[in-house]
């Protein structure tokens, strides 16, 4: 029953539509205590509808750095959450979305390894600015 209704209430903005300010507040702050749902699913589903913009921007501090939290402190048994923490953070932390991944080489590929080099530093540096803001004091 909760999984149903975190995907209806997702649902409500998929599209570009005008919200009631108090209403969108009040749906983020919902999200935001079913990100820590005991179900794995229903916690992840949560956490992907709080990836938007409009519903992310109502998050309190507190409670974006809880979000942002479950990407290191999630149980081993929520992977599809930390999943999601690990893109809500990629999306609404990280300087640059994809920074944290380091770019590969393909076979026969033409390129500068010098500028793959600072990619992925940059990457690291933005990760580490990440782990140093956000991991719990107590690990």
């Amino acid at each position: 029953v909760r999984l149903e209704a975190i995907e209806i209430a997702g649902a409500w903005f998929e599209g570009d539509l005008d919200q009631d300010l108090a209403f969108v507040r009040e749906a983020a702050h919902h999200l935001a205590e079913r990100s820590r749902d005991s179900e794995p699913r229903v916690s992840a589903a949560a956490l992907r509808h709080l990836r938007h913009p409009v519903l992310v921007s109502q998050l309190s501090d507190d409670e974006f750095a809880r979000v942002a939290n479950l990407a290191l402190t999630a149980p081993d048994s929520h992977g599809l959450l930390r999943v999601e923490a690990a893109l809500f953070v990629e999306h609404h932390l990280l300087p640059e979305p994809g920074l944290g991944i380091a770019a590969k080489k393909q076979p026969g590929e033409e390129g500068d390894d010098l500028e793959r080099h600072f990619i992925t530093e940059h990457g690291l540096i933005a990760v580490a600015d990440f782990l140093t803001s956000y991991l719990p004091e107590k690990q």
